[in-house]
């Protein structure tokens, strides 16, 4: 029972973290990259002090020292995304940044030694061929054949994100949700203000609509989904909570043509059908 609640929190992180595309982009038009991660990160470590602030007293330093691995792991993430988006195009930095769903299995095994079935195997790679459909570019294919920095920093990201997820799941049965959202939060909030006192970032935009924007991302897809995503990663194993956060891209693509009225295209519908395939063939493989 708690293995299919823990399905459900995942799918509603990715439906939360579906509608952050838009509201990141209205951020950006207001703030630049590392001033919106040092106010989302911020908000939401507020947030998460006063969530688990019965927790606080009791919690020793020995406590927080995973989740600022795992916050570590978060800000890299982060930051190589951003900074490899400026070198590359945004579908190839999206349909990149996704591939964490095959380093996540690639770290269990060459860290902890756990081996992944062929069946889930099979599962991983064509949630990523979905993603690939629905993220590349067909009407400029030459685009999908180049290599720049920017492809190879995004990659670099996909392998922390992947570190984030492979951290909870290592360190969850031994410490206690709290300590892992206070100390992750806490240690991304931190070192992204360190980067902007080094770029001199500190002139913040006073326009509502960022604001507005910057509660959204700090609140629902930082504290409300990082929470939920802790949680869910009790009761089920890296390579499934990787897989469904991947679903991230479908659920982008179908909330644009409920919301913006974009065509689905074939390309798009067979990308659709591929992941839940996928997705599928995950779950329901037994090892």
């Amino acid at each position: 029972m708690k293995h299919k609640l823990s399905l459900l929190a995942l799918l509603v992180v990715t439906l939360i973290w579906g509608g952050g595309y838009a509201m990141s982009a209205l951020s950006l038009d207001y703030f630049t990259p590392v001033q919106t991660m040092a106010v989302r990160f911020s908000l939401a470590f507020l947030g998460s002090l006063l969530i688990y602030r019965r927790d606080l007293a009791t919690m020793r330093w020995q406590q927080l020292k995973p989740g600022m691995w795992i916050g570590l792991m978060v800000f890299l993430g982060f930051i190589f995304q951003t900074v490899g988006l400026q070198y590359t195009t945004a579908s190839k930095n999206a349909f990149l940044t996704t591939t964490n769903i095959v380093f996540v299995p690639l770290l269990n095994l060459l860290i902890f030694k756990k081996h992944l079935s062929r069946q889930k195997w099979l599962g991983v790679l064509l949630v990523l061929l979905g993603i690939g459909l629905l993220s590349i570019d067909f009407k400029d294919l030459s685009q999908l054949f180049t290599y720049n920095i920017g492809d190879g920093l995004t990659l670099v990201c996909a392998l922390f994100f992947a570190g984030q997820i492979i951290l909870i799941d290592h360190f969850l049965h031994e410490l206690s949700s709290a300590s892992l959202m206070v100390g992750q939060l806490g240690t991304a909030a931190f070192l992204s203000w360190l980067v902007c006192l080094w770029q001199g970032d500190l002139s913040f935009s006073s326009h509502p609509t960022g604001w507005a924007a910057l509660l959204y991302l700090s609140f629902a897809s930082t504290l409300i989904a990082f929470a939920l995503q802790t949680w869910a990663q009790k009761y089920s194993s890296p390579t499934q909570v990787a897989v469904i956060l991947s679903t991230e891209a479908l659920v982008g693509m179908i909330a644009s043509s409920l919301i913006l009225g974009e065509p689905i295209t074939s390309t798009i519908f067979i990308g659709g059908i591929l992941i839940i395939v996928g997705v599928l063939r995950v779950e329901l493989s037994k090892n």
